[in-house]
């Protein structure tokens, strides 16, 4: 009789301080650590009957993935690890190492010769340009914009300008590496707004005037002959668009 009593009073001590470990990690802002994945509680979720947390992934803290966790899932690091890194492993090169069930495991870069991860930001890229215009020729139909001191290199990443809502083509002239030229369609009107897109983050957005724009003069015929004025033969595509400027 005593040993079942007291096997019950101690089953109800367990389940006591069980409900009241549980209560406390309900607590909003509660960090618990599992392997190297910090979590901290966002409250105790109804629906679910489950306490929901914020996990950081340890190969960089500035990737979350909020969902709920249940003990089973604070037992097992590895599957944490997994769950903690998702958004990361979308934007970067899955490895091995990040799969291994091991909490202290530490991730290690390969490079293989056959292929080379393309880079991608893992936060928004600093501003492409400076946010100035130093050219814009309305007859030429050209704009040119300082590239930033700070900007990131931008080759292998989605770019894009727009200029007024269109799509424009640019580059960066070999003639002058500090500038980036646009061109804009036919009948283009300031003022208009400038948004740059690196590789899904808009990296600037701002309006140009139309200021300091200028028209390239007609050529006028002073020969006498009374004939129309001629017209300026429009550049072609290939010309560099700084030999206008």
């Amino acid at each position: 009789m005593h040993n079942n009593r007291n096997r019950r009073m101690l089953y109800m001590a367990l389940t006591l301080l069980f409900t009241i470990a549980c209560a406390a990690y309900s607590v909003p802002g509660v960090q618990r650590m599992s392997g190297d994945v910090k979590c901290v509680s966002d409250g105790f979720n109804p629906e679910v009957k489950t306490t929901s947390y914020t996990c950081y992934c340890p190969m960089d803290p500035s990737y979350t993935n909020p969902f709920d966790i249940t003990e089973e899932d604070f037992a097992d690091p590895g599957r944490l690890r997994i769950n903690a890194c998702y958004e990361y492993t979308l934007h970067n090169p899955v490895i091995p190492a990040l799969l291994d069930t091991s909490a202290t495991a530490t991730p290690t870069l390969v490079p293989t010769a056959t292929s080379t991860p393309t880079k991608r930001p893992t936060a928004t890229p600093a501003p492409y340009l400076s946010g100035d215009v130093t050219t814009c020729n309305l007859t030429d139909r050209y704009i040119n914009f300082p590239i930033d001191p700070n900007a990131a290199d931008i080759s292998g990443l989605d770019f894009e300008v727009t200029i007024g809502g269109v799509p424009s083509t640019c580059n960066v002239p070999s003639s002058n590496t500090n500038i980036l030229s646009c061109t804009f369609p036919q009948g283009q009107t300031f003022p208009a707004q400038i948004i740059v897109n690196v590789d899904g983050f808009i990296t600037n957005d701002f309006t140009f005037d139309g200021g300091i724009c200028v028209t390239n003069p007609i050529p006028q015929d002073n020969s006498g002959s009374g004939s129309d004025p001629v017209l300026p033969v429009e550049p072609s595509p290939t010309t560099d668009p700084n030999s206008n400027g």
